[in-house]
């Protein structure tokens, strides 16, 4: 019998192909987008889970600075006073903002690392990081040994077998590999090419100063045994937490699995998500599965209910209520496995186009997690049940001699189709206003004044040799299209040194320091607010400080007024500079200090306008002929803080796609209720023509309910977008606004997108001949 069922569905789906087609085509384009969302979202909420025991891994917290840096000697007191710690250890995460090449000694290959960590043996043994080659209980063997992950050694050493071997990390220190393990998970908030050891006091990046003593702050990670109540040993911490430098009194445990997707934490160098972003996105996937489950019901109960006297007669004939059940089921289970069945193939040809879209990797084997396996299961089972039970429903408010009499078939008013599409293009307004509010937030990160020129302005990560760093600059001086160039110790996204104010007038607070020589305001384009330029006696003993930093210290001149940051004497504060951004948009400018000092690490250069090829082999050359086997590392300042909004901008264009692909299962929608509208109302326009109506005034008449819906799905629309962008821009420190000229945009986007629907079957509908309209059926 099931067999029979079959073979029928399959006849009667090829014989209304065009129907097929449509209705086929149209759920699985929606529901190939929403799988591919389904396993961006999934990938997401599951960064750091991979990690065998991260439910024990807590990072700590400054409950008081909301800030992960603190004491690097904190993980060795916690770890020796508290047996509910199983382990802990400091752990100093950087990104580069420019990569770090690595090359073996004598040998001209290189690659460049993106990423390095610096911790201790403790560090793999809570992270359960396998050790491939090398002593697994103490993978760093001595202070001045390094290890590598797994493609990192096949990449530069073409084997793991390579203990031992010597290694040059950007020629600026040759370390030993004393171990080579696995790369990080691929959905982890941390990643590393090279591991150091950070018992080498040399290898902790960052440097703060306070009161006279300098720590090293770094994020302390903890594991708890398996018999410790999180919340309990927090309390009992804060009660009992070790002195230390970077005078932390309380902390809380943040959960590893909740790092990725917490925002607002000071100093966090881990990758990061946007909860906000992602909640738009589970809105535009839920709206895209809603909103193909209405289409095709529609679709299907459309199709079903023209051939409400074909199942007349299938009554009439000793059919009963179950056969008619199981053959509706059927039928329909069919089309939703051939549904299915195409979006698995268009998500498998997409994948590519999305993970490059996405910026993240994707596995198509993700679908068959357990809650994605639910919850297409839970779909499928809703879309056939819905499809195949309703039309029996409402042949049962029939009577058989009217499913088999003359005359058309009324069902109804159908309310709840006009319910369906006002949801339908209230979905379409909110994805509209949201794309326009991203894109707008985007350009203004991408434009707005960061406080310095950052347009041709190259920034070379020179080793660090003093003389040689001088000899370069005056190389490059030289060239015509060289506009200016300055020497720094750190620049705009690369600050590693910080200080304490140590004020007598005012609480302290911590100052991001750089090293600067007399030219570096005028390359960078920074402007000297208050006070003089730096004059040679200067060198060593002066310093300019920013607006915010200025206002911090509450001053109302700069008569005698001294940074003093712990060293004899401090700094003679000469000069007030403007604010200017050293990180993204997503964080508020903070207090910076320019400190006039001859130690060097970055050379700043000003290009003309020009044939930048040319430029940048000219500057090759002369860095060739300081370091001949080392690559130039440089990076662009416009590039590198475009570069900080990527993930935001691709996932921006993505949203873009998925809410084309909403959209247009909005509009199939709206156009299939006008089609079944003007069929339905065939007999009144025949009517109504007879009767001297013009073309515009039936169509005014078939489209004026589809306005209705418009503005009221408007007026829902708007304050649930406004609410759902307030919360995103939210992540941005510094953000535009939510213009009304965007709400409006998107009302007449959706009622232009709703007539152009309607338009043309209203029109083909109010052409037809009234003798072909008024027809006996």
């Amino acid at each position: 019998m099931l067999f029979y069922d079959l073979k029928l569905a399959f006849r009667r789906l090829m014989k209304n192909r065009i129907f097929t087609l449509v209705n086929i085509s149209g759920f699985a384009i929606g529901f190939a987008a929403c799988m591919i969302l389904a396993l961006f979202l999934y990938h997401e909420y599951t960064v750091d889970k991979d990690i065998p025991n991260y439910p024990d891994i807590y990072r700590l917290i400054d409950a008081r600075k909301n800030s992960t840096r603190m004491d690097y000697d904190i993980s060795k007191m916690l770890t020796q006073n508290y047996p509910e710690i199983k382990s802990a250890t400091p752990l100093n995460y950087t990104s580069f903002s420019s990569p770090v090449f690595l090359k073996h000694p004598g040998q001209n290959d290189y690659i460049f690392a993106k990423s390095v960590i610096s911790t201790t043996n403790r560090f793999f043994d809570i992270f359960s990081l396998h050790v491939i080659a090398g002593n697994s209980k103490t993978p760093f063997t001595d202070l001045n040994s390094v290890i590598v992950t797994r493609s990192t050694a096949e990449k530069l050493f073409g084997s793991t077998d390579i203990i031992g071997e010597a290694l040059n990390i950007g020629d600026k220190v040759e370390l030993s590999v004393s171990a080579v393990v696995e790369d990080m998970p691929e959905n982890s908030s941390l990643d590393a090419d090279i591991f150091m050891n950070s018992e080498n006091e040399n290898f902790r990046f960052s440097q703060y100063c306070s009161n006279g003593e300098c720590y090293n702050p770094v994020d302390q990670y903890i594991m708890l045994n398996d018999q410790a109540d999180a919340p309990a040993f927090q309390n009992y911490l804060n009660n009992n937490f070790p002195l230390n430098k970077s005078e932390t009194d309380s902390v809380y445990l943040q959960p590893l699995a909740q790092i990725y997707l917490t925002p607002g934490i000071e100093d966090n160098e881990n990758k990061s998500g946007n909860r906000n972003l992602l909640f738009i996105l589970l809105t535009i996937t839920i709206s895209i599965i809603v909103l193909s489950i209405i289409n095709y019901v529609n679709y299907s109960l459309s199709n079903q209910l023209s051939t409400l006297r074909e199942l007349g007669i299938k009554i009439a004939t000793g059919a009963g209520l179950t056969h008619l059940r199981r053959y509706y089921i059927t039928e329909v289970a069919l089309s939703v496995l051939v549904s299915f069945g195409i979006a698995l193939l268009l998500v498998k040809a997409a994948l590519p186009f999305t993970q490059n879209l996405l910026d993240t990797s994707l596995d198509m084997y993700g679908l068959l997690t357990t809650p994605l396996l639910i919850i297409f299961v839970s779909i499928f089972l809703i879309v056939t049940l819905v499809s195949s039970l309703a039309p029996l429903y409402i042949i049962s408010r029939f009577d058989i001699q009217k499913l088999l009499g003359k005359g058309r078939i009324k069902i109804g008013s159908q309310k709840w189709k006009n319910i369906l599409t006002t949801f339908q293009v209230t979905v379409s307004i909110i994805l509209i206003i949201c794309l326009i509010s991203i894109d707008k937030q985007l350009a203004y990160a991408k434009t707005t004044n960061l406080g310095f020129d950052k347009e041709h302005l190259l920034r070379l990560n020179v080793l660090d040799d003093d003389k040689n760093i001088k000899v370069l600059k005056q190389y490059i001086d030289d060239y015509s299209f060289v506009k200016s160039s300055s020497l720094s110790a750190g620049a705009p996204g690369m600050i590693r040194l910080g200080m304490g104010s140590n004020s007598d007038e005012g609480e302290p607070f911590m100052m991001q320091c750089m090293f600067v020589d007399d030219l570096f305001l005028n390359t960078m384009g920074i402007h000297l607010l208050k006070g003089r330029a730096f004059m040679s006696s200067d060198l060593n003993r002066s310093c300019y400080i920013n607006e915010t930093a200025y206002k911090r210290y509450g001053w109302e001149d700069l008569n005698n007024r001294k940074f003093n940051n712990g060293r004899e004497g401090g700094y003679d504060v000469v000069g007030v500079v403007n604010d200017f951004h050293i990180a993204s948009l997503h964080s508020h400018i903070e207090p910076v200090c320019l400190i006039y000092q001859d130690e060097y690490s970055v050379l700043n250069i000003r290009l003309l306008p020009g044939n930048l090829d040319e430029q940048m082999a000219k500057l090759k050359e002369e860095w060739a002929k300081i370091w001949p086997d080392s690559p130039m590392s440089y990076t662009f300042y416009d590039q590198y803080f475009d570069s900080l909004y990527r993930k935001e901008d691709r996932q921006g264009k993505a949203i873009t796609l998925f809410a084309i692909i909403a959209s247009i299962i909005t509009a199939l929608g709206i156009f299939s209720q006008i089609v079944q509208s003007a069929i339905i109302r065939t007999k009144e326009i025949g009517i109504r023509k007879v009767n001297g109506a013009k073309i515009k005034e039936v169509m005014i008449m078939l489209n004026k309910d589809f306005v209705k819906w418009v503005i009221i799905a408007f007026i829902i629309a708007c304050p649930v977008a406004w609410y759902a962008m307030h919360k995103w821009l939210q992540n941005f420190a510094y953000h535009t606004d939510l213009s009304w000229w965007i709400f409006a945009l998107a009302g007449l986007l959706a009622l232009g997108i709703t007539l152009l629907t309607v338009s043309w079957p209203s029109w083909r509908a109010a052409r037809r001949h009234p003798v072909e309209a008024l027809r006996p059926d």
